[in-house]
């Protein structure tokens, strides 16, 4: 049987002689709802903490017990360094779910257990981001005007899209357009629709654009056209699930 691993913000387990024992990590975030009793009234009022009718979620807890390998005091040393370090989420995958990742940082201190057979048990927790990733979501896909791009999930996603072209032209998803007033010298810009910015691979370009909203893909068919100086458009449809 395959040894079973995570790898996180790029270094593998298996690099630290660490592997997981038990079954993977499936549960799902919870959503940010508010439960409102009204005196008088069965029932209760439950108030969605989002926007745009779109729920929000909380962090999900991310626990992975693990067998660490021979060499414990420098690989103990190593792990503490390798999980805690980083201030920042990072990307978290495990080979239970290779098909998603997720976003994620070690919120907890590492307790070692070392057995008499100098292995270590030590249970990792994460809190991740509620979103799991698909993997295939992260590559960019050439759009001709007039196609269609099926999201395969129920949650609206948030696209990078690179608009090509000269001159002046608009980019409109679903109904959301972007009105491009004009391209930067490189021929390129990026939109990207999670941070609400255009950018090239230099600078900000929001000064080129105009947008009163930026385009998300929905759940399902999801219809693409451009015009004037737009040449070329590629999307990284960024699709994610719970």
């Amino acid at each position: 049987m395959a040894r079973q691993y995570f790898t996180f913000n790029g270094e593998t387990g298996k690099e630290h002689s660490l592997f997981l024992k038990g079954p993977g990590v499936y549960d799902s975030p919870v959503p940010d709802v508010e439960e409102i009793a009204i005196p008088g009234l069965n029932g209760s009022i439950m108030r969605n903490n989002s926007g745009n009718g779109r729920r929000r979620y909380n962090n999900v807890e991310i626990t992975y017990n693990g067998l660490l390998y021979a060499d414990l005091p420098n690989k103990t040393q190593e792990l503490k360094a390798w999980l805690l370090s980083p201030a920042v989420y990072c990307k978290l995958e495990d080979t239970y779910d290779p098909d998603f990742f997720r976003m994620a940082q070690c919120v907890t201190d590492l307790d070692f257990n070392v057995t008499r057979n100098k292995w270590a048990e030590v249970e990792i927790v994460f809190s991740a981001m509620p979103q799991r990733w698909s993997v295939d979501g992260q590559t960019a896909v050439s759009v001709s005007s007039g196609d269609v791009l099926k999201n395969p999930y129920y949650f609206y996603a948030k696209p990078l899209i690179k608009v090509t072209g000269s001159g002046s032209g608009t980019l409109t998803v679903n109904g959301t357009t972007i009105t491009i007033n004009s391209f930067p010298s490189a021929g390129y810009l990026y939109i990207d629709c999670e941070t609400q910015q255009a950018h090239d691979l230099t600078d900000y370009c929001n000064d080129l654009i105009l947008a009163e909203d930026f385009p998300v893909l929905a759940p399902g068919s999801n219809t693409v056209t451009y015009s004037g100086g737009v040449s070329a458009v590629e999307i990284t449809p960024r699709w994610w699930t719970l």
